[in-house]
């Protein structure tokens, strides 16, 4: 899965890039450096990556600036042709200012991609599994829309990636014109405490030890809040046995 989304994030970053001569490229949040590496492999060199955490990086960046520090960094000066961050900015507790950030680094004629879950299937079923405790935001096109027309930039593009929204803002770009999905005649809790009742009245005809759960992590908020905590649990992970898994 992870080759699928770094081949096609790699040709959407390339397509924006075609229109600059050795254009100036920031990420944020790099991790192991892969897509840094991609781009220098079809041409793009003059590259920065800024990264807080310690991963192990990739072989292969060596003619790459590598920065380890968290965004903003006093590290960074100069401005930027483009500016991406892949699955960052759902982490971010004030997002608004975190793109504002990443203009203020961009050249005149510049851009900023950003690449975030598409939360929006799973917020209209009512799918309490994609409520975790390290993501502060769950963007839809509505949200990325309104969280854009916050900025001084205009939104160009939303591509919908396998199970991510990549989008791109700039400030002389032409607004592309949306059109919002039509919004679920039920919330979200609505549809998600259907589910659990149903989910509650299945479970109440068997015993605790006569069911199991396959892939627990996914079911943990749904199982908790129909009150049950006592099932087995089952998963091919190695680091989950004996571990208790939050609810």
């Amino acid at each position: 899965a992870g080759s699928v989304y770094r081949e096609q994030i790699k040709k959407y970053l390339l397509k924006q890039l075609m229109s600059y001569t050795n254009p100036r490229v920031l990420e944020v949040g790099f991790g192991n450096g892969v897509l840094l590496k991609e781009l220098y492999n079809n041409g793009v060199t003059n590259l920065t990556g800024i990264e807080p955490g310690n991963h192990s990086i990739v072989e292969g960046l060596e003619s790459i600036r590598l920065i380890r520090d968290f965004f903003p960094s006093v590290n960074i000066k100069e401005q930027y042709d483009l500016v991406y961050s892949l699955f960052v900015l759902e982490h971010i507790e004030d997002p608004q200012k975190y793109l504002s950030d990443l203009i203020s680094i961009i050249s005149d004629k510049g851009k900023v991609i950003i690449g975030v879950p598409n939360c929006e299937p799973y917020l209209q079923q009512g799918d309490l599994s994609i409520l975790i405790h390290e993501h502060y935001s769950y963007f839809t096109q509505e949200s990325i829309q309104q969280l854009v027309s916050k900025t001084v930039f205009k939104l160009e593009d939303i591509s919908v990636i396998e199970g991510a929204y990549l989008f791109t803002i700039s400030k002389e770009g032409v607004p592309a014109n949306f059109t919002l999905p039509s919004p679920s005649n039920k919330f979200f809790l609505d549809i998600a405490y259907a589910h659990s009742k149903v989910i509650t009245k299945f479970i109440s005809g068997y015993s605790s030890n006569e069911i199991a759960i396959y892939a627990p992590i996914r079911a943990m908020n749904l199982l908790f809040t129909a009150g049950k905590t006592d099932l087995r649990l089952e998963d091919d992970s190695s680091e989950l046995p004996g571990k208790n898994l939050p609810g």
